[in-house]
């Protein structure tokens, strides 16, 4: 654990690092190729002590140093230090009698022929940059006690003046506890260390703590992102590009304030594969999200498929779909927000059944029927629903309907006219032949179309208690062929509908339902049918 603390914490050592005082004069120009150019030192107007200190800086020089002084450029500097510097000239072999006087000293270095580096103090090098052969040129700087009577020290603040070992002026170093550059104004600074010394392991724990701490959240959530059939989606929609639309992917923590957490206050609905909550955006907006109730390879399947079926439909009674979150314990589908709740609720559920008149019904069935036509005859490649049914049609506050609930959903080429695919659908509305044989067909859809116009005209459910037992289907069929089939029908129907409509509509459940299967219509034959009642 220390040693990945250590490592979190790397970089926030790294940026103390790099943001040390500079050495040289402030807005000054610091570095020469590889080479760092401290103060005295300096490149450019009022950036050193004195012209003595002047170097430039030529990168593109063919030598081995870009640095020379500009009094003096017949020697390459190949190295900088605020205590010496080192250049390249012609330096001898032997030893510089110590006892000479300062000229002697600097002849005796320049008069031999060989080239090789040799260190300066600096007062040497200020010799060696201006060319001082004559030991009456006064000397700017001088041993530290005169330097300090005089007023000439060049130790900045929090540093302390050194007598030069070779007896040649002075240098200046930091104090004790202190770093930078000891010749600038500002002086030597209070090493960060020691700060860090005393805030490290509270800055460093936090530091990591956190780091540690996103580190597992996004580890979770790429684990939740696979779970959920992220890869799985991605891979659909990479081959997919040019039939899908963007959807937004939303944060775990956005679908959570925007529902309360899920709150009970919020809730819309519950069935066999997720619960619906009602939410509300930063923005404003409103919608509706679907939570998955597990996460088994069927379900993840199955959300995975509503996704991508949806994400490629763009019409006005298909519900949309406005984004996803991935990163959640279970998938979260957000869609549009309708008001006024499913097609069962205004059948089967009590008060609301009173308001749901005749004509609301047939402009149900239209929305209905042309969402459907347009799955099987326009959408590209052609959709089979292969769910139709009343809890799966939601309306809005005009009764406006849209088809939800694409889980069980299958594209299919228009070249292609079934699937074989395993039996799947709600109990009731499936298609027999289908049952019979597995092969999904867009007659299928039209089937259960059919079952929900008997609940249209009926406001009876597909299985009922009544009856002994007696399915509606069954029932409805057997009614129709002793032409009873009034005695079926929803009060509020006879009370409202023309019998012409009532009988366009019982024509249409019978050719729907038909068995065999190339006997029933197309779903845009059906919206035709539709389209000549006289409501």
């Amino acid at each position: 654990m220390l040693a990945k603390s250590f490592m979190l914490a790397m970089p926030f050592l790294l940026w103390v690092h790099e943001a040390r005082a500079s050495l040289a004069k402030p807005g000054c120009q610091e570095r020469c190729g590889n080479i760092t150019v401290p103060y005295p030192y300096g490149m450019g107007t009022g950036c050193f002590l004195n012209t003595s200190f002047e170097v430039s800086c030529n990168e593109s020089s063919p030598y081995v140093s870009p640095l020379r002084f500009v009094n003096n450029d017949k020697f390459l500097i190949s190295e900088i230090s605020m205590e010496s510097i080192r250049i390249v000239g012609k330096v001898p072999f032997g030893c510089i009698n110590e006892s000479a006087t300062k000229a002697e000293k600097l002849d005796a270095l320049l008069a031999v022929s060989q080239p090789l580096p040799v260190d300066f103090s600096l007062v040497m090098a200020q010799m060696v940059a201006a060319k001082v052969v004559s030991q009456s040129k006064p000397m700017h700087i001088r041993l530290c006690h005169r330097a300090q009577l005089r007023g000439s020290c060049l130790c900045g603040k929090n540093s302390e003046c050194i007598d030069s070992a070779k007896g040649l002026g002075h240098n200046c170093r930091c104090k004790n506890g202190y770093s930078g550059n000891p010749y600038l104004h500002i002086g030597c600074q209070v090493i960060i260390a020691s700060v860090i010394g005393i805030f490290s392991f509270g800055a460093i724990g936090h530091y990591a703590y956190k780091e540690l701490g996103r580190r597992k959240e996004n580890k979770i959530k790429q684990e939740f992102f696979k779970r959920n059939g992220g890869y799985l989606l991605k891979q659909h929609i990479s081959a997919n590009k040019s039939h899908v639309m963007k959807i937004k992917v939303y944060a775990a923590k956005e679908i959570e304030k925007a529902t309360d957490d899920f709150s009970q206050s919020r809730l819309l609905g519950k069935g066999g594969q997720g619960t619906v909550y009602k939410g509300f955006l930063t923005d404003g907006t409103i919608v509706a999200i679907k939570r998955s109730n597990v996460v088994d390879e069927d379900q993840v399947e199955r959300f995975v498929n509503e996704v991508f079926i949806l994400s490629q439909i763009n019409h006005r009674n298909i519900v949309k779909l406005l984004g996803c979150c991935l990163e959640s314990e279970v998938p979260l589908l957000v869609y549009e927000y309708l008001s006024n709740g499913t097609l069962s609720q205004h059948l089967h559920d009590g008060a609301e059944v009173s308001k749901f008149s005749w004509k609301d019904r047939i402009r149900v069935a239209r929305d209905v029927a042309g969402a459907l036509a347009y799955l099987h005859s326009y959408a590209s490649p052609a959709i089979f629903h292969r769910d139709v049914k009343p809890h799966n049609i939601l309306l809005d506050e005009n009764y406006r309907a849209v088809v939800s609930d694409f889980g069980l959903s299958r594209s299919i080429p228009l070249s292609r006219t079934h699937l074989t695919t395993k039996i799947e659908g709600t109990f009731g509305y499936l298609d027999p032949e289908y049952f019979r044989s597995g092969q999904l067909t867009e007659k299928s859809d039209v089937y259960a179309f059919g079952v929900v116009l008997m609940e249209l005209l009926t406001r009876r459910t597909v299985v009922s208690s009544t009856n002994c037992g007696e399915g509606l289907v069954s029932h409805f069929q057997f009614l129709v062929k002793q032409k009873r089939v009034l005695e079926i029908l929803d009060q509020q129907v006879l009370d409202e509908a023309l019998m012409d409509d009532i009988f366009q509509v019982t024509k249409l459940v019978k050719t729907c339902m038909r068995k065999n299967v190339k006997e029933r219509q197309s779903m845009k034959e059906v919206v035709m049918g539709l389209d000549k009642l006289k409501e």
